[in-house]
């Protein structure tokens, strides 16, 4: 969200009076009829204190950019494959996408060939969040479309960093990093969030986020956890008002018994669940973090055998309906 972005709303709505918007705000008196008059730029933390006044009285983020982390506190969900190739999928449709880890993991880093940390060494998640690279010297050009921000288990001590120095202010720094400073240069942003709720980073990246959405696979313990996963979306609702549930995909889907009624149970919800299904295929999902390629570069390797390239070609056909639903809904 930037000053435009506030300013233009002003103007869209004349019945709102200036002067009431900055009271509500906390913000200096004037401050926004300098702006709109040109006077002045409105400083980064009246911005964050209008969008809370504002979004209720509907302002939104502009629909051409797209923030979405990808969620759930259960691994093995395939949200990293999801991330990989779902962006992929987008590319191939025209989408300029950034795809961002945000798992000290590090696993979508190293999916997409990035095995060498020297490579990226200084340039990563972690240096951007403490400052000490700017975002857009940390984005490697996987595919021309198709960018990534890296990162490494450093994530982790950055985390221990923010835990000492804890404060509303560590929850806006991936905002003010990352997001605020690409807002025109991508269609779509996706974060790849840890498993772990408990790391601030993961809540940095979600709290800067417009969208959330949760891969789960239809099983027993996918299921009971959630209500946790979206009590913790809506926790963050007062840092980000504009943050909402995109969606539940199901993912390693198969044709038993207890899938369907699992499917059954979350399709009653009012959450929206996503036509498209990813099912379980191995060779698709083994062969291209080993490859170090998204399934649609993974099809174009001529040392694969016809069986591997079917399996990987039905893959490619549902990220691409998924990437379509997706272009669709938001």
């Amino acid at each position: 969200m930037t000053q435009k972005d506030i300013l233009d709303f002003l103007r869209e709505n004349e019945m709102l009076k200036v002067s009431v918007v900055e009271k509500k705000a906390g913000i200096p008196t004037r401050s926004l009829y300098k702006a709109l008059n040109g006077e002045q730029n409105l400083k980064p933390e009246y911005i964050e204190k209008l969008i809370q006044v504002l979004t209720p009285l509907g302002l939104k983020l502009k629909d051409k950019f797209k923030v979405i982390s990808i969620i759930n506190n259960k691994g093995g969900v395939a949200k990293t494959t999801t991330a990989c190739n779902l962006g992929a999928g987008l590319s191939r449709l025209g989408k300029k996408v950034l795809l961002i880890d945000a798992d000290p993991q590090g696993n979508l880093t190293q999916h997409l060939g990035y095995k060498d940390a020297q490579f990226f060494e200084g340039k990563e998640l972690s240096d951007i969040i403490e400052g000490k690279c700017d975002v857009n010297d940390s984005i490697l050009q996987y595919q021309e479309n198709l960018h990534i921000i890296p990162s490494t288990t450093n994530l982790d001590f950055t985390n221990k960093t923010l835990n000492r120095n804890s404060g509303p202010s560590s929850y806006k720094l991936v905002r003010r990093n990352v997001i605020d400073k690409l807002e025109n240069e991508y269609d779509y942003i996706f974060f790849d969030l840890s498993p772990s709720f408990a790391l601030i980073s993961n809540d940095a990246c979600l709290i800067a986020s417009n969208r959330a959405l949760i891969p789960v696979d239809a099983s027993e313990f996918a299921f009971r956890g959630i209500n946790n996963v979206l009590s913790h979306i809506n926790d963050y609702k007062e840092e980000n008002p504009n943050l909402e549930v995109l969606g539940f995909l199901f993912t390693k889907t198969g044709r038993t018994k207890d899938m369907n009624k699992y499917k059954e149970a979350l399709r009653s919800t009012n959450y929206r669940v996503f036509d498209t299904e990813i099912a379980v295929r191995d060779m698709a999902y083994n062969k291209g973090p080993l490859f170090g390629k998204d399934i649609f570069t993974l099809f174009e390797d001529e040392s694969l055998k016809k069986q591997e390239k079917d399996g990987i070609k039905k893959a490619m056909d549902e990220h691409v309906s998924l990437a379509k639903e997706i272009i669709e809904y938001v």
